[in-house]
């Protein structure tokens, strides 16, 4: 087992150290948070939002900031030519994991920044915060399993930029509106009752994508 995890863990600080050289995807990560709140903001203005607007938005936010910061995943090995070399370094299902626990942290930061973001521009609703915060953080993990699978898929394409969205339409759509379905739940009055049947959903999500993409990328990457 032991050996198994030391490659990708090798592949994870490389991941790691090569971000906070450049931090590339990190600032420009932060940069479509920020301007994505403002906008919302300068549009309605400091007013206090109601539950389903207020979290939309968020889980709106949460989309498009993911499109754009966790596409290239892949594209990086692709525009170098050092895939051939990340073969001989680790077996594909220890390069997935890598670079799976690599987004699924810029997820994690995503989500983080969204959250006090909104808070600081917004007048935050009535809601049961603690399970929001947990679906926020189990959307974090849908959305890097999910995004991490369809890069891969996308670098080996010509047309890097263009197809990624596309692909990740009609997978990551149910995945928001289940995510916006457990913030409307928030505020039930019996909501641990109200919350299992998106919670079921976002749990067979990410198992079903994270097992598929593992078996699915030794095909892909070869």
């Amino acid at each position: 087992m032991n050996s198994f995890f030391q490659p990708v863990w090798v592949l994870v600080k490389k991941e790691f150290k090569i971000e906070f050289r450049s931090r590339v995807a990190i600032n420009g990560l932060l940069l479509f948070v920020f301007v994505s709140v403002a906008l919302v903001n300068f549009s309605v203005g400091y007013m206090k939002l109601q539950v389903p607007i207020f979290f939309g938005l968020i889980w709106l936010c949460l989309f498009f900031s993911s499109m754009y910061g966790l596409s290239r995943t892949f594209v990086a090995e692709a525009d170098q030519g050092t895939s051939d070399f990340l073969r001989q370094l680790a077996r594909p299902s220890q390069i997935f994991l890598s670079k799976l626990i690599f987004n699924l942290v810029l997820s994690m930061l995503i989500a983080v920044v969204l959250f006090f973001s909104f808070f600081f521009f917004f007048e935050a609703p009535e809601i049961k915060w603690a399970y929001f915060i947990a679906g926020l953080f189990l959307g974090a993990i849908a959305i890097a399993s999910t995004t991490t699978f369809l890069a891969s898929i996308v670098s080996q394409a010509d047309s890097k930029g263009a197809l990624f969205p596309v692909l990740s339409f009609p997978l990551m759509i149910p995945l928001i509106m289940t995510l916006v379905t457990w913030t409307k739940n928030c505020v039930s009055e019996d909501t641990i009752s109200a919350l299992w049947e998106p919670f079921s959903v976002l749990i067979a999500f990410i198992g079903v994508t994270t097992t598929a993409s593992i078996l699915l990328f030794d095909y892909i990457w070869d």
